[in-house]
């Protein structure tokens, strides 16, 4: 087993779709404030894809995915421009139906809940390029007001439920053994406005929490960890490349992933919010071994 051939499938409409594919996501984590930086952050958002690669989309209030034709995204940048106070909610793929395909953008902006936007991209945006993809992240946490954020391997995890009942046990087993690999939780994410799930490959804190941390001292010394100082926080580094962290070989890319980890232990959640554990035919015990199974020795 490698992780990188992870995945899930879950039939539907009588074909088989493919619900759940490893990936190199990022993750960015906010509040209100996101609101009235709706249209720039879509547009860089949607300069993540290649031009002329077909999307499709599906709101808040809609049932399944559609062509993101040149109308709609018209609308789609309208309704980013007179954003209301329940703000707004765009997932956005390469892929018809239930097929992940290669690129997805999730999109939520809420003035009562977590603004938060979910990233997954192919493995080949960072394989052999992790300078560049470093740089795009930098650049994201540096242009927009987010209080924490994360980049490194993870999954591509499909926007429907049935997705996520086929998807959710196949990535937290892979995650229990790839400890550098992040999963996703729905639910949890919406409330994550200053909190974290884990540290990554590439983690962000913002300055107000850096501070509440320690300072930048906390983050000093931290082996094999890059800090930048970015225009409102502090982008850590760990590693040149995004770990894996494969237990069954002793995880040796994972040292400065856990050192970020470790020294953000007090803005880490440690188990899911109750009614949150949505980890499908996992018990709790189990799925809360994801969020501390870097905390061990």
């Amino acid at each position: 087993m490698t992780w990188e051939t992870t995945t899930a499938t879950f039939r539907i409409l009588g074909r088989d779709e493919t619900v759940l594919r490893p990936a190199f996501t990022m993750e960015f984590y906010g509040g209100d404030e996101l609101l009235s930086h709706g249209p720039r952050l879509f547009e860089k958002l949607h300069g993540l894809v290649p031009e002329g690669t077909p999307l499709h989309v599906i709101g808040k209030k809609g049932v399944e995915y559609k062509p993101l034709t040149p109308r709609r995204l018209s609308r789609l940048r309208k309704t980013m421009e007179t954003l209301a106070t329940d703000g707004q909610f765009y997932a956005i793929k390469d892929a018809e139906g239930f097929e992940v395909g290669g690129y997805s953008i999730e999109l939520h902006l809420s003035e009562w809940a977590s603004s938060r936007v979910m990233v997954a991209l192919p493995l080949s945006f960072v394989q052999g390029r992790e300078q560049a993809a470093y740089e795009v992240f930098e650049d994201f946490v540096a242009t927009f007001p987010f209080h924490v954020a994360t980049a490194g391997y993870g999954f591509h995890l499909e926007w429907a439920r049935e997705g996520e009942m086929a998807g959710e046990p196949v990535e937290i087993r892979a995650g229990l053994r790839f400890h550098g690999l992040m999963i996703r939780n729905r639910m949890q994410e919406s409330f994550l406005r200053k909190q974290l799930k884990s540290a990554h490959w590439l983690t962000f804190v913002h300055d107000t929490i850096a501070a509440d941390l320690g300072g930048s001292a906390t983050f000093e010394g931290l082996d094999g960890v890059d800090t930048t100082a970015v225009s409102h926080g502090v982008l850590l580094r760990a590693g040149e490349a995004p770990p894996v962290g494969d237990t069954e070989s002793h995880a040796p890319d994972l040292a400065p992933m856990k050192a970020v980890n470790d020294a953000l232990r007090a803005i880490r959640i440690v188990e899911w919010t109750e009614g949150c554990n949505t980890l499908y035919r996992l018990d709790a015990q189990a799925a809360n071994g994801w969020l501390t199974r870097m905390d061990t020795p």
